[in-house]
């Protein structure tokens, strides 16, 4: 359905990937969760409906990673974990309505705000406010992080979302 809109699609892991020797690194990596699956990750995102059947087929489980950028589109990411609240701090420190982004909860109880148009990927660990753009991705809904939970919508995600408001 995403990509039926335009949106660019792309599988990530739904848990951790087998580890493997990185010979560049020179050490044993494990792909985290929320890695893509693709070799070139974000880059190979598509609209095509046979290359998604052929990835969703050999990764059933796979989260749904949404390119930002090819998408038109942009993502504020709102971290409630590991002490921080990215909610509060980011409803204490903008005054802007975001009641035309698309929204949905994460697993952790964070909040995913979605807009049409562009912007910079920044991540902000101490406030627990993170944006995605210009090379960035976000998981969509309703993917389902094994043992942790799901993405779930909270309005109605066949709209379109609304410009990224001035002053974001």
């Amino acid at each position: 359905d995403y990509a039926a809109r335009g949106w660019y699609v792309f599988p990530c892991r739904e848990r951790p990937g087998k580890p493997y020797f990185d010979k560049k690194k020179k050490r044993e990596v494990t792909p985290g969760i929320k890695t893509p699956y693709t070799k070139n990750g974000v880059d190979d995102a598509t609209t095509s409906k046979a290359k998604i059947r052929e990835w969703w087929t050999k990764y059933p489980d796979a989260l749904i990673g949404i390119n930002c950028e090819k998408s038109g589109l942009f993502m504020v990411a709102l971290d409630v974990k590991e002490g921080r609240d990215g909610i509060t701090n980011f409803n204490r420190l903008v005054r802007i309505d975001c009641t035309g982004a698309l929204q949905s909860t994460t697993p952790n109880g964070g909040l995913h705000l979605v807009f049409s148009g562009s912007g910079k990927t920044t991540t902000n660990e101490e406030l627990g406010i993170d944006t995605r753009g210009a090379g960035g991705y976000f998981i969509a809904p309703p993917s389902m992080i094994l043992d942790c939970g799901s993405y779930v919508q909270m309005n109605d995600w066949t709209k379109e979302p609304a410009p990224v408001p001035a002053g974001l």
